[in-house]
Protein backbone atom coordinates (compact mmCIF):
# COMPACT_ATOMS: atom_id res chain seq x y z
CA UNK A 1 0.00 0.00 0.00
CA UNK A 2 1.31 3.20 -0.85
CA UNK A 3 2.88 5.38 2.53
CA UNK A 4 2.77 1.62 4.40
CA UNK A 5 5.94 1.54 6.31
CA UNK A 6 6.80 -2.31 6.21
CA UNK A 7 8.65 -4.35 9.05
CA UNK A 8 10.23 -7.55 7.11
CA UNK A 9 10.68 -10.33 9.97
CA UNK A 10 14.08 -12.26 9.32
CA UNK A 11 13.19 -16.26 8.71
CA UNK A 12 15.29 -18.26 11.66
CA UNK A 13 18.45 -19.85 11.36
CA UNK A 14 16.96 -23.28 10.15
CA UNK A 15 20.19 -25.09 12.31
CA UNK A 16 19.05 -23.78 15.66
CA UNK A 17 16.77 -20.70 16.19
CA UNK A 18 13.73 -22.49 13.73
CA UNK A 19 14.25 -25.75 15.83
CA UNK A 20 13.83 -24.08 19.31
CA UNK A 21 10.75 -22.42 18.48
CA UNK A 22 8.53 -24.97 16.94
CA UNK A 23 9.80 -27.41 20.08
CA UNK A 24 8.82 -24.31 22.52
CA UNK A 25 5.96 -23.68 20.86
CA UNK A 26 4.86 -27.09 20.34
CA UNK A 27 5.41 -27.73 24.27
CA UNK A 28 2.80 -24.77 24.73
CA UNK A 29 0.10 -26.94 23.33
CA UNK A 30 1.21 -30.12 24.61
CA UNK A 31 3.33 -29.86 27.53
CA UNK A 32 5.20 -33.33 27.32
CA UNK A 33 6.58 -33.00 23.60
CA UNK A 34 9.53 -33.84 23.16
CA UNK A 35 12.06 -34.26 20.06
CA UNK A 36 14.13 -37.25 19.79
CA UNK A 37 17.02 -37.44 17.48
CA UNK A 38 15.12 -39.04 15.36
CA UNK A 39 12.67 -36.44 14.71
CA UNK A 40 15.31 -33.73 14.35
CA UNK A 41 15.48 -33.93 10.76
CA UNK A 42 11.88 -34.19 10.64
CA UNK A 43 11.03 -30.80 12.34
CA UNK A 44 14.34 -29.51 10.76
CA UNK A 45 11.79 -30.05 7.42
CA UNK A 46 8.98 -29.09 8.32
CA UNK A 47 10.85 -25.40 9.49
CA UNK A 48 12.61 -25.51 5.98
CA UNK A 49 9.26 -25.80 4.46
CA UNK A 50 7.69 -23.23 5.74
CA UNK A 51 11.24 -20.49 5.37
CA UNK A 52 12.08 -20.31 8.76
CA UNK A 53 8.95 -17.85 9.30
CA UNK A 54 8.36 -17.55 12.89
CA UNK A 55 4.31 -17.23 12.59
CA UNK A 56 4.53 -20.39 9.85
CA UNK A 57 6.50 -22.15 12.49
CA UNK A 58 4.16 -21.05 15.85
CA UNK A 59 1.06 -22.31 13.67
CA UNK A 60 2.36 -25.58 12.87
CA UNK A 61 3.74 -26.40 16.24
CA UNK A 62 0.21 -25.82 17.63
CA UNK A 63 -0.90 -28.83 15.26
CA UNK A 64 0.95 -31.05 17.77
CA UNK A 65 -2.00 -31.26 20.49
CA UNK A 66 -3.77 -33.39 17.22
CA UNK A 67 -0.93 -34.68 14.99
CA UNK A 68 2.03 -36.54 14.66
CA UNK A 69 5.11 -34.51 12.71
CA UNK A 70 4.94 -37.12 10.41
CA UNK A 71 1.29 -35.88 9.52
CA UNK A 72 2.10 -32.43 10.20
CA UNK A 73 4.85 -32.70 7.31
CA UNK A 74 2.55 -34.69 4.72
CA UNK A 75 0.10 -31.37 5.33
CA UNK A 76 2.73 -29.36 4.27
CA UNK A 77 3.89 -30.97 1.95
CA UNK A 78 0.35 -31.59 0.49
CA UNK A 79 -0.66 -27.99 1.06
CA UNK A 80 2.38 -26.56 -1.20
CA UNK A 81 0.65 -28.94 -4.32
CA UNK A 82 -2.69 -27.15 -3.36
CA UNK A 83 -0.87 -23.36 -3.27
CA UNK A 84 -3.39 -21.39 -5.95
CA UNK A 85 -1.09 -17.94 -5.11
CA UNK A 86 1.19 -19.21 -8.09
CA UNK A 87 1.30 -15.98 -10.06
CA UNK A 88 5.27 -15.17 -10.49
CA UNK A 89 4.83 -12.00 -8.91
CA UNK A 90 3.92 -13.62 -5.42
CA UNK A 91 6.45 -13.61 -2.87
CA UNK A 92 8.04 -17.37 -1.62
CA UNK A 93 7.20 -15.88 1.81
CA UNK A 94 3.46 -14.84 1.14
CA UNK A 95 3.07 -18.56 -0.38
CA UNK A 96 4.89 -19.98 2.43
CA UNK A 97 2.54 -18.14 5.21
CA UNK A 98 -0.63 -18.42 2.69
CA UNK A 99 0.04 -22.00 2.98
CA UNK A 100 0.32 -22.56 6.91
CA UNK A 101 -2.62 -20.57 7.54
CA UNK A 102 -4.36 -22.32 4.92
CA UNK A 103 -3.52 -25.48 6.35
CA UNK A 104 -4.11 -24.76 9.95
CA UNK A 105 -7.70 -23.80 8.87
CA UNK A 106 -8.45 -27.07 7.75
CA UNK A 107 -7.63 -28.58 11.04
CA UNK A 108 -10.27 -26.79 12.85
CA UNK A 109 -13.52 -27.29 13.89
CA UNK A 110 -16.69 -25.80 12.02
CA UNK A 111 -17.00 -23.73 14.82
CA UNK A 112 -13.96 -22.77 15.31
CA UNK A 113 -13.95 -21.57 11.22
CA UNK A 114 -17.13 -19.72 11.97
CA UNK A 115 -16.11 -17.82 14.98
CA UNK A 116 -12.23 -17.52 13.31
CA UNK A 117 -13.85 -15.64 10.07
CA UNK A 118 -16.31 -13.79 12.16
CA UNK A 119 -13.51 -12.27 14.20
CA UNK A 120 -11.47 -10.48 11.06
CA UNK A 121 -14.33 -7.86 11.19
CA UNK A 122 -12.34 -6.29 14.12
CA UNK A 123 -9.44 -3.72 13.03
CA UNK A 124 -7.09 -3.01 15.78
CA UNK A 125 -8.46 -5.89 18.05
CA UNK A 126 -11.24 -6.15 20.66
CA UNK A 127 -12.00 -7.81 23.53
CA UNK A 128 -14.17 -10.57 24.53
CA UNK A 129 -17.24 -8.70 24.94
CA UNK A 130 -17.03 -7.86 21.62
CA UNK A 131 -16.72 -10.84 20.28
CA UNK A 132 -19.62 -11.91 22.18
CA UNK A 133 -21.59 -9.10 20.93
CA UNK A 134 -20.48 -9.11 17.23
CA UNK A 135 -19.80 -12.96 16.60
CA UNK A 136 -22.28 -15.00 18.67
CA UNK A 137 -25.83 -15.32 16.73
CA UNK A 138 -28.34 -18.98 16.86
CA UNK A 139 -25.90 -20.79 14.91
CA UNK A 140 -22.91 -19.53 17.11
CA UNK A 141 -24.06 -19.07 21.01
CA UNK A 142 -22.19 -16.81 23.53
CA UNK A 143 -21.15 -19.20 25.58
CA UNK A 144 -19.62 -21.00 23.31
CA UNK A 145 -17.50 -18.03 22.32
CA UNK A 146 -14.72 -17.95 25.16
CA UNK A 147 -14.17 -21.89 24.58
CA UNK A 148 -13.84 -21.40 20.63
CA UNK A 149 -11.58 -17.89 21.22
CA UNK A 150 -9.60 -20.19 23.56
CA UNK A 151 -8.65 -22.57 21.28
CA UNK A 152 -7.65 -20.08 18.25
CA UNK A 153 -5.21 -18.74 20.68
CA UNK A 154 -3.97 -22.02 21.51
CA UNK A 155 -3.84 -22.89 17.31
CA UNK A 156 -1.40 -19.03 17.31
CA UNK A 157 -4.78 -17.78 15.10
CA UNK A 158 -5.41 -15.70 17.64
CA UNK A 159 -3.08 -13.72 20.10
CA UNK A 160 -4.36 -13.01 23.45
CA UNK A 161 -2.25 -9.92 25.13
CA UNK A 162 -2.72 -8.25 29.02
CA UNK A 163 -4.38 -4.85 28.66
CA UNK A 164 -4.79 -3.63 32.17
CA UNK A 165 -7.40 -5.68 33.92
CA UNK A 166 -8.73 -6.71 30.93
CA UNK A 167 -7.41 -8.67 27.88
CA UNK A 168 -7.47 -8.26 24.12
CA UNK A 169 -7.01 -10.05 21.10
CA UNK A 170 -6.11 -9.66 17.77
CA UNK A 171 -5.21 -11.64 14.81
CA UNK A 172 -1.51 -11.05 13.05
CA UNK A 173 -2.70 -9.05 10.02
CA UNK A 174 -1.75 -12.12 7.35
CA UNK A 175 -3.97 -14.17 9.35
CA UNK A 176 -6.48 -11.47 9.24
CA UNK A 177 -6.54 -10.98 5.73
CA UNK A 178 -6.96 -14.58 5.27
CA UNK A 179 -10.15 -14.89 7.99
CA UNK A 180 -11.66 -11.69 6.19
CA UNK A 181 -11.01 -13.71 2.47
CA UNK A 182 -12.98 -16.58 4.19
CA UNK A 183 -15.77 -14.75 5.39
CA UNK A 184 -16.28 -12.30 2.27
CA UNK A 185 -16.35 -16.26 0.34
CA UNK A 186 -18.80 -17.81 2.79
CA UNK A 187 -22.31 -17.92 1.97
CA UNK A 188 -22.39 -14.42 -0.16
CA UNK A 189 -25.98 -14.91 -0.62
CA UNK A 190 -26.62 -15.39 2.96
CA UNK A 191 -24.64 -12.10 3.82
CA UNK A 192 -22.83 -12.94 6.31
CA UNK A 193 -19.92 -10.85 5.88
CA UNK A 194 -22.42 -7.70 5.43
CA UNK A 195 -24.07 -9.02 9.06
CA UNK A 196 -20.55 -8.97 10.87
CA UNK A 197 -19.98 -5.50 9.54
CA UNK A 198 -23.38 -4.27 11.03
CA UNK A 199 -23.28 -5.85 14.64
CA UNK A 200 -19.57 -4.50 14.60
CA UNK A 201 -20.74 -1.24 13.74
CA UNK A 202 -23.49 -1.20 16.22
CA UNK A 203 -21.54 -3.11 19.11
CA UNK A 204 -19.19 0.40 19.12
CA UNK A 205 -21.97 2.78 18.46
CA UNK A 206 -23.19 1.83 21.37
CA UNK A 207 -19.66 1.70 22.91
CA UNK A 208 -19.37 5.52 21.74
CA UNK A 209 -23.09 6.64 22.80
CA UNK A 210 -21.80 5.84 26.50
CA UNK A 211 -19.70 9.05 25.93
CA UNK A 212 -23.05 11.28 25.20
CA UNK A 213 -25.20 10.18 27.46
CA UNK A 214 -26.27 13.08 30.05
CA UNK A 215 -25.08 12.72 33.50
CA UNK A 216 -23.35 10.04 32.13
CA UNK A 217 -19.60 10.18 33.91
CA UNK A 218 -16.83 10.83 31.71
CA UNK A 219 -13.50 10.25 33.50
CA UNK A 220 -10.30 10.01 31.91
CA UNK A 221 -9.98 6.11 32.14
CA UNK A 222 -13.62 6.06 30.24
CA UNK A 223 -12.25 8.20 27.56
CA UNK A 224 -9.28 5.97 27.13
CA UNK A 225 -10.90 2.50 26.83
CA UNK A 226 -13.27 4.31 23.53
CA UNK A 227 -9.60 5.54 22.52
CA UNK A 228 -8.67 2.16 22.35
CA UNK A 229 -11.37 1.17 19.98
CA UNK A 230 -10.25 3.91 17.48
CA UNK A 231 -9.50 1.48 14.32
CA UNK A 232 -12.83 -0.32 15.25
CA UNK A 233 -15.07 3.15 15.44
CA UNK A 234 -13.03 4.09 12.39
CA UNK A 235 -14.40 1.06 10.63
CA UNK A 236 -17.73 1.21 12.06
CA UNK A 237 -17.60 4.91 10.71
CA UNK A 238 -16.51 3.60 7.29
CA UNK A 239 -19.26 1.29 6.90
CA UNK A 240 -22.08 3.77 7.97
CA UNK A 241 -21.49 5.40 4.89
CA UNK A 242 -20.48 2.81 2.37
CA UNK A 243 -23.74 1.72 3.42
CA UNK A 244 -25.43 5.15 2.90
CA UNK A 245 -26.55 5.12 6.74
CA UNK A 246 -26.09 9.21 7.23
CA UNK A 247 -28.11 8.55 10.44
CA UNK A 248 -25.83 6.38 12.03
CA UNK A 249 -21.83 8.09 10.70
CA UNK A 250 -23.35 11.31 12.25
CA UNK A 251 -24.70 9.60 15.15
CA UNK A 252 -21.62 7.89 15.92
CA UNK A 253 -19.70 11.06 15.15
CA UNK A 254 -21.49 13.13 17.17
CA UNK A 255 -21.16 10.60 20.57
CA UNK A 256 -17.76 10.44 20.20
CA UNK A 257 -17.00 14.47 21.06
CA UNK A 258 -15.77 13.84 24.13
CA UNK A 259 -13.29 12.02 22.34
CA UNK A 260 -12.10 14.66 19.97
CA UNK A 261 -12.38 17.17 22.12
CA UNK A 262 -10.03 15.91 24.77
CA UNK A 263 -7.60 13.41 23.68
CA UNK A 264 -6.45 15.70 20.85
CA UNK A 265 -8.33 14.04 18.14
CA UNK A 266 -10.00 17.46 16.85
CA UNK A 267 -9.21 17.39 13.34
CA UNK A 268 -10.30 13.37 12.91
CA UNK A 269 -13.75 14.69 14.71
CA UNK A 270 -13.74 17.52 11.80
CA UNK A 271 -13.10 15.45 9.06
CA UNK A 272 -15.75 12.86 9.67
CA UNK A 273 -17.76 15.45 10.14
CA UNK A 274 -17.03 17.32 7.37
CA UNK A 275 -17.07 13.73 5.34
CA UNK A 276 -20.66 13.25 5.97
CA UNK A 277 -22.32 17.10 6.31
CA UNK A 278 -20.68 17.65 2.41
CA UNK A 279 -21.19 14.78 0.52
CA UNK A 280 -24.76 13.87 1.71
CA UNK A 281 -27.78 15.27 1.19
CA UNK A 282 -29.17 16.20 4.88
CA UNK A 283 -32.56 16.20 4.51
CA UNK A 284 -33.51 12.73 5.20
CA UNK A 285 -31.47 12.71 7.96
CA UNK A 286 -33.43 13.12 11.43
CA UNK A 287 -33.45 16.69 12.67
CA UNK A 288 -32.11 15.86 16.04
CA UNK A 289 -29.02 13.85 14.23
CA UNK A 290 -28.57 17.30 12.32
CA UNK A 291 -29.26 19.37 14.96
CA UNK A 292 -26.24 17.75 17.18
CA UNK A 293 -23.86 17.28 14.18
CA UNK A 294 -24.11 21.45 13.84
CA UNK A 295 -23.75 21.82 16.80
CA UNK A 296 -20.49 19.67 17.30
CA UNK A 297 -18.82 20.37 14.03
CA UNK A 298 -19.47 23.93 15.18
CA UNK A 299 -18.10 23.26 19.06
CA UNK A 300 -14.78 21.62 17.45
CA UNK A 301 -14.29 24.36 15.21
CA UNK A 302 -14.20 26.89 18.53
CA UNK A 303 -12.03 24.64 19.92
CA UNK A 304 -9.31 25.71 17.59
CA UNK A 305 -10.46 29.24 17.62
CA UNK A 306 -12.52 28.96 14.22
CA UNK A 307 -14.99 31.70 14.94
CA UNK A 308 -16.90 32.21 11.13
CA UNK A 309 -19.76 29.49 11.39
CA UNK A 310 -22.04 31.13 14.18
CA UNK A 311 -24.82 29.97 11.86
CA UNK A 312 -24.15 26.22 11.98
CA UNK A 313 -25.02 26.59 15.48
CA UNK A 314 -27.99 29.03 15.38
CA UNK A 315 -29.33 26.09 12.88
CA UNK A 316 -29.00 23.48 15.69
CA UNK A 317 -30.31 26.29 17.90
CA UNK A 318 -33.23 26.92 16.33
CA UNK A 319 -33.85 22.90 15.31
CA UNK A 320 -33.96 22.11 18.77
CA UNK A 321 -36.60 25.33 19.65
CA UNK A 322 -38.60 23.69 17.57
CA UNK A 323 -38.44 20.07 18.48
CA UNK A 324 -38.77 21.38 22.11
CA UNK A 325 -35.18 19.39 22.82
CA UNK A 326 -33.92 21.17 25.62
CA UNK A 327 -30.91 18.67 25.91
CA UNK A 328 -29.97 19.64 22.11
CA UNK A 329 -30.94 23.43 22.98
CA UNK A 330 -27.75 23.60 25.48
CA UNK A 331 -25.60 21.92 23.15
CA UNK A 332 -26.44 24.41 20.25
CA UNK A 333 -26.36 27.30 22.89
CA UNK A 334 -22.73 26.19 24.17
CA UNK A 335 -21.73 26.41 20.17
CA UNK A 336 -23.11 30.06 19.60
CA UNK A 337 -20.89 31.10 22.95
CA UNK A 338 -18.10 28.87 22.10
CA UNK A 339 -17.88 30.92 18.49
CA UNK A 340 -18.91 34.20 20.23
CA UNK A 341 -16.52 33.88 23.16
CA UNK A 342 -14.31 36.57 21.75
CA UNK A 343 -17.22 38.76 21.90
CA UNK A 344 -18.30 39.02 25.60
CA UNK A 345 -21.96 40.86 24.86
CA UNK A 346 -22.67 38.16 21.82
CA UNK A 347 -21.62 35.49 24.00
CA UNK A 348 -23.03 36.31 27.23
CA UNK A 349 -26.98 35.63 26.34
CA UNK A 350 -25.53 32.03 24.72
CA UNK A 351 -23.95 30.75 27.64
CA UNK A 352 -26.31 31.69 30.32
CA UNK A 353 -29.36 30.29 28.76
CA UNK A 354 -27.04 27.19 28.24
CA UNK A 355 -25.80 27.32 31.84
CA UNK A 356 -29.59 27.34 33.20
CA UNK A 357 -30.59 24.20 30.95
CA UNK A 358 -27.38 22.03 31.54
CA UNK A 359 -28.22 22.62 35.40
CA UNK A 360 -31.60 22.13 34.86
CA UNK A 361 -30.70 18.38 33.04
CA UNK A 362 -27.87 17.38 35.62
CA UNK A 363 -25.78 17.16 32.75
CA UNK A 364 -22.32 17.80 34.53
CA UNK A 365 -20.02 17.34 31.69
CA UNK A 366 -21.67 20.06 29.31
CA UNK A 367 -21.88 21.87 32.54
CA UNK A 368 -18.28 22.49 32.62
CA UNK A 369 -17.56 22.69 28.92
CA UNK A 370 -20.44 25.81 29.52
CA UNK A 371 -18.45 27.59 32.57
CA UNK A 372 -15.00 27.13 30.74
CA UNK A 373 -16.10 29.25 27.62
CA UNK A 374 -17.90 31.47 30.13
CA UNK A 375 -14.72 32.17 31.74
CA UNK A 376 -12.59 32.42 28.73
CA UNK A 377 -15.30 35.13 27.07
CA UNK A 378 -14.89 36.57 30.14
CA UNK A 379 -11.37 37.03 30.02
CA UNK A 380 -11.34 38.46 26.71
CA UNK A 381 -14.04 41.06 28.01
CA UNK A 382 -11.32 42.20 30.76
CA UNK A 383 -13.46 40.86 33.67
CA UNK A 384 -10.69 38.62 35.78
CA UNK A 385 -13.26 38.43 38.44
CA UNK A 386 -16.10 37.10 36.69
CA UNK A 387 -13.40 34.94 34.66
CA UNK A 388 -11.69 33.37 38.39
CA UNK A 389 -15.45 32.89 39.71
CA UNK A 390 -16.38 30.79 36.42
CA UNK A 391 -12.95 28.86 36.40
CA UNK A 392 -13.23 27.95 40.22
CA UNK A 393 -16.71 26.81 39.44
CA UNK A 394 -15.76 25.03 36.21
CA UNK A 395 -12.92 23.40 38.17
CA UNK A 396 -14.41 21.88 41.08
CA UNK A 397 -16.88 20.45 39.18
CA UNK A 398 -14.56 18.75 36.54
CA UNK A 399 -12.28 17.41 39.37
CA UNK A 400 -15.70 15.71 41.11
CA UNK A 401 -16.76 13.74 37.70
CA UNK A 402 -12.94 13.42 36.65
CA UNK A 403 -13.33 15.51 33.61
CA UNK A 404 -9.39 16.26 33.70
CA UNK A 405 -9.29 18.08 30.20
CA UNK A 406 -11.72 20.60 31.58
CA UNK A 407 -10.44 20.77 34.85
CA UNK A 408 -7.11 21.70 32.79
CA UNK A 409 -9.36 23.93 30.47
CA UNK A 410 -10.68 25.72 33.77
CA UNK A 411 -7.18 25.81 35.63
CA UNK A 412 -5.58 27.36 32.52
CA UNK A 413 -8.50 30.58 32.51
CA UNK A 414 -7.81 30.42 36.21
CA UNK A 415 -4.44 31.30 35.32
CA UNK A 416 -5.20 34.21 32.73
CA UNK A 417 -7.76 35.63 35.51
CA UNK A 418 -4.49 35.83 38.24
CA UNK A 419 -2.25 37.51 35.12
CA UNK A 420 -5.03 40.17 34.49
CA UNK A 421 -5.06 41.00 38.56
CA UNK A 422 -1.24 41.18 38.60
CA UNK A 423 -0.91 38.00 40.76
CA UNK A 424 1.93 36.71 38.28
CA UNK A 425 3.64 33.78 40.11
CA UNK A 426 0.46 32.58 41.21
CA UNK A 427 -0.73 32.75 37.09
CA UNK A 428 2.99 30.97 36.18
CA UNK A 429 2.30 27.96 38.74
CA UNK A 430 -0.80 27.54 37.07
CA UNK A 431 0.22 27.58 33.74
CA UNK A 432 3.17 24.72 34.79
CA UNK A 433 0.66 22.53 36.78
CA UNK A 434 -1.60 22.43 32.99
CA UNK A 435 1.46 21.68 31.49
CA UNK A 436 3.08 18.85 33.50
CA UNK A 437 -0.40 17.15 33.23
CA UNK A 438 -1.43 18.00 29.68
CA UNK A 439 2.19 16.20 28.67
CA UNK A 440 1.32 13.09 30.90
CA UNK A 441 -2.59 13.15 29.53
CA UNK A 442 -1.14 13.55 25.87
CA UNK A 443 -3.65 16.57 25.20
CA UNK A 444 -1.93 18.17 22.14
CA UNK A 445 -4.32 21.54 22.59
CA UNK A 446 -3.22 22.37 26.54
CA UNK A 447 0.41 21.02 25.81
CA UNK A 448 0.52 24.07 23.43
CA UNK A 449 -1.43 26.49 25.10
CA UNK A 450 -0.58 26.25 28.97
CA UNK A 451 3.18 27.04 27.35
CA UNK A 452 2.01 29.95 24.97
CA UNK A 453 0.31 31.50 28.23
CA UNK A 454 3.58 30.62 30.61
CA UNK A 455 5.44 32.40 28.10
CA UNK A 456 3.67 35.26 28.73
CA UNK A 457 3.87 35.12 32.25
CA UNK A 458 7.30 34.61 32.80
CA UNK A 459 7.86 37.74 30.41
CA UNK A 460 5.50 40.02 32.46
CA UNK A 461 8.14 38.67 35.14
CA UNK A 462 11.03 39.68 33.55
CA UNK A 463 12.22 35.77 33.29
CA UNK A 464 13.31 36.94 29.52
CA UNK A 465 15.27 33.50 29.03
CA UNK A 466 12.50 31.24 30.31
CA UNK A 467 9.39 33.28 28.27
CA UNK A 468 11.65 32.52 25.19
CA UNK A 469 12.21 28.85 26.35
CA UNK A 470 8.83 28.18 27.24
CA UNK A 471 7.33 29.89 23.63
CA UNK A 472 9.81 27.87 21.54
CA UNK A 473 8.34 24.81 23.31
CA UNK A 474 4.56 26.04 22.08
CA UNK A 475 6.22 26.58 18.66
CA UNK A 476 7.00 23.07 19.02
CA UNK A 477 3.22 21.82 19.81
CA UNK A 478 1.77 23.97 17.31
CA UNK A 479 3.14 21.57 15.19
CA UNK A 480 0.58 18.80 15.63
CA UNK A 481 -2.27 22.10 15.77
CA UNK A 482 -2.87 24.30 12.80
CA UNK A 483 -1.00 27.20 11.32
CA UNK A 484 -2.41 29.99 13.29
CA UNK A 485 -1.44 28.04 16.28
CA UNK A 486 1.87 28.79 15.61
CA UNK A 487 0.93 32.21 14.55
CA UNK A 488 -0.23 32.78 18.17
CA UNK A 489 3.54 31.13 19.27
CA UNK A 490 5.54 33.00 17.29
CA UNK A 491 3.80 36.12 18.60
CA UNK A 492 4.64 35.49 22.21
CA UNK A 493 8.26 34.30 21.08
CA UNK A 494 8.21 38.15 19.93
CA UNK A 495 7.25 39.16 23.26
CA UNK A 496 9.83 37.35 24.69
CA UNK A 497 12.03 38.66 22.46
CA UNK A 498 11.37 42.40 23.01
CA UNK A 499 11.50 41.63 26.47
CA UNK A 500 15.18 40.59 26.30
CA UNK A 501 15.77 43.59 24.19
CA UNK A 502 16.34 40.79 20.50
CA UNK A 503 14.89 43.16 18.48
CA UNK A 504 15.53 41.62 15.56
CA UNK A 505 14.72 38.44 16.26
CA UNK A 506 11.09 40.18 18.15
CA UNK A 507 10.73 41.90 14.58
CA UNK A 508 11.38 37.98 12.93
CA UNK A 509 8.81 36.37 14.97
CA UNK A 510 6.36 38.98 14.56
CA UNK A 511 6.27 38.73 10.60
CA UNK A 512 5.94 35.03 11.07
CA UNK A 513 2.70 35.15 13.31
CA UNK A 514 1.24 38.27 11.41
CA UNK A 515 2.06 35.60 8.36
CA UNK A 516 -0.35 32.83 9.82
CA UNK A 517 -2.86 34.74 11.26
CA UNK A 518 -3.65 36.73 8.67
CA UNK A 519 -5.65 34.23 7.20
CA UNK A 520 -8.22 34.52 9.90
CA UNK A 521 -9.06 37.57 9.98
CA UNK A 522 -9.53 38.53 13.34
CA UNK A 523 -6.87 36.48 15.00
CA UNK A 524 -4.85 38.90 13.46
CA UNK A 525 -5.52 41.04 16.31
CA UNK A 526 -3.26 38.80 18.83
CA UNK A 527 -0.17 39.83 16.96
CA UNK A 528 -1.08 43.66 17.07
CA UNK A 529 1.02 44.03 20.59
CA UNK A 530 4.04 42.38 19.80
CA UNK A 531 4.34 44.22 16.22
CA UNK A 532 3.67 47.55 18.02
CA UNK A 533 5.89 46.80 20.68
CA UNK A 534 8.38 46.15 17.97
CA UNK A 535 8.50 49.57 16.02
CA UNK A 536 8.56 51.19 19.42
CA UNK A 537 11.48 49.48 20.38
CA UNK A 538 12.90 50.41 16.81
CA UNK A 539 11.70 53.98 17.46
CA UNK A 540 9.49 54.44 15.05
CA UNK A 541 6.58 56.04 16.94
CA UNK A 542 4.22 56.29 13.76
CA UNK A 543 4.15 52.46 13.09
CA UNK A 544 3.82 51.66 17.18
CA UNK A 545 1.20 54.51 17.34
CA UNK A 546 -1.10 52.49 14.49
CA UNK A 547 -0.81 49.42 15.68
CA UNK A 548 -1.72 50.22 19.47
CA UNK A 549 -4.80 51.98 17.69
CA UNK A 550 -5.60 49.44 16.34
CA UNK A 551 -5.08 47.21 19.12
CA UNK A 552 -7.46 49.83 21.72
CA UNK A 553 -9.99 49.57 18.60
CA UNK A 554 -10.50 45.70 18.93
CA UNK A 555 -10.19 46.15 22.56
CA UNK A 556 -13.37 48.41 22.61
CA UNK A 557 -15.38 46.39 20.58
CA UNK A 558 -14.89 43.66 23.05
CA UNK A 559 -13.25 41.03 20.60
CA UNK A 560 -9.55 41.37 22.08
CA UNK A 561 -8.10 42.69 25.45
CA UNK A 562 -4.94 44.31 25.89
CA UNK A 563 -2.23 42.39 26.38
Amino acid sequence: MPGELTWRVPSLSLADEAIELFVDRARLARPEFGVTAADVDMVGEICARLDGLPLGIELAAAAVRVMSLSEILDGLRHRFRLLTDGTPTASQRRKTLGTSVDWSHTLLTEPERVLFRRLAVFNGGFDLEAARAVCADDDLHQHQVLDLLTRLVDKSLVVAEPAGDRTRFRMLETVRHYALAKLRDYGPDAGEADAMRARHRDHYARLAALLDSPGEKRDQRQIEQVEIEIDNLRAAFAWSRETGETDRALELTSSLQPLWLTRGRIQEGLAWFDAVLTDHDMSAVAAVVRGRALADKAALDASRSVHDNLDQAQQAVAIARKLNDRALLARGLTACGAISSYSADAARPYLAEALDIARELGDRWRLTQILTWQAYGAFYAGDPVAARASSQEGLDLAEAIGDQFHARSCRWTLGLAQLMEGDVPDAIAQFRAVTADADAAHDVLFRWGSRLALSQALAFRGDTGAARVAATASLAAAADLWPYNEGFSYAVLATAAVAAGDVAAAAEASEAARQRLSVQGQLAGANTNPMAEVALARGDLITAGRWADQEVAASAAGTWPGH
